[in-house]
């Protein structure tokens, strides 16, 4: 593996030109969308090992990967385009343009291979990290070794993106704090999401958009008297189908054939989740979508709760309203 250095830094910097390093633009695309600058002949031999530690796919309708990842080369005319998004990882080693110019006038780290952290480096409202490679030693195998370090702060980064979207619209501390005096159980919802008129103990809460596309999120909560101690994923799945039609304003039908489960023995033992996926009725317009599961026991009261996450979203990637499901799902607290 031969790296650019002084070379390099002047070809990359005939390809940049003089206006290479401004921050003062605004950083475009997605925030699922990650580039790595790095040389092409590195990117070869690490492709399938970054996609599957950086990007892995997570259970949704079709299995989508977490981010969507496109590589450069730091000479690349494409570079001056992609060097604007919101994340940029930028692999090589100390003396390589690209690293340097995250790196600032820092010295690189003692230890390498070494993750640097840095913002607006080529854009506002951009998050980069760097890969510090040493310069003498096997570049596959080094960049290999931080992967997953890196896959772990990349997704942390961007739990913590879609948490604090979820909340642009303020949280309803007016509606935690009802719940908890009326009900006897409280979740922490985003203002933005709307209640329907509740059926007995069932609520729900939509919230629809349909502006660039739809976007369909509901969550739903209700409850039994009783301890469900051997809860398993065929009694959730049917406490779900006798509650669509009260509670979905798109009708629809649980797919069986795809689900995941997994217990919450840290709430309270037989507490479980299933994740799955559903169909709409409509077999002229087809809809489907991915929901979250809970039935949580709560032996203080007596009671057995079943919570829901449901979303349309036809043609947007899911990672990051699943992991606003999460936040909310987890949110849940019961009497006692």
């Amino acid at each position: 593996m031969k790296y650019l250095h002084v070379a390099g830094l002047l070809a990359g910097l005939s390809v940049l030109g003089c206006d290479a390093v401004r921050n003062d633009r605004p950083a475009s695309g997605d925030a699922t969308e990650l580039i790595f600058v790095m040389a092409d002949s590195l990117w070869t031999g690490v492709s399938d090992s970054v996609k599957a530690a950086v990007a892995p796919r997570v259970f949704s309708v079709r299995n989508e990967r977490t981010f969507e990842i496109t590589q450069v080369s730091p000479v690349s005319e494409l570079w001056l385009d992609l060097q604007r998004f919101k994340q940029v990882v930028a692999v090589g080693v100390p003396g390589d343009f690209w690293v340097d110019e995250v790196l600032g006038s820092g010295s690189p780290p003692a230890s390498l291979p070494a993750l640097v952290n840095a913002d607006n480096v080529w854009a506002r409202g951009q998050s980069v990290t760097a890969v510090v490679l040493r310069p003498d030693g096997d570049p596959v195998a080094a960049l290999q070794s931080a992967l997953s370090e890196l896959g772990a702060l990349l997704d942390g980064r961007f739990r913590q993106f879609a948490r604090n979207r979820m909340f642009l619209s303020d949280t309803n501390t007016a509606l935690r704090d009802s719940l908890a005096a009326s009900a006897g159980y409280s979740m922490t919802l985003p203002n933005i999401y709307r209640p329907i008129p509740p059926q007995g103990n069932l609520l729900a809460f939509h919230n629809r958009n349909e502006i660039g596309g739809d976007l369909f999120r509901t969550i739903v909560m209700t409850w039994r008297e009783g301890i469900l101690t051997e809860a398993d994923a065929a009694l959730v799945l049917a406490w779900r189908d006798s509650i669509v039609p009260f509670a979905y304003d798109l009708p629809q039908v649980t797919r069986v054939d795809q689900i995941q489960v997994r217990d919450l023995e840290d709430r309270a033992p037989g507490s479980i989740e299933v994740q799955g996926i559903w169909n709409g009725t409509d077999t002229t317009f087809p809809t489907a979508g991915p929901f979250i599961d809970r039935m949580v026991v709560c032996p203080d009261q007596n009671r057995t709760y079943f919570l829901e996450a449901w979303m349309y979203g036809p043609g947007r990637q899911k990672y990051e309203y699943l992991i606003q499901f999460e936040t909310i799902l987890d949110s849940f607290r019961c009497g006692g």
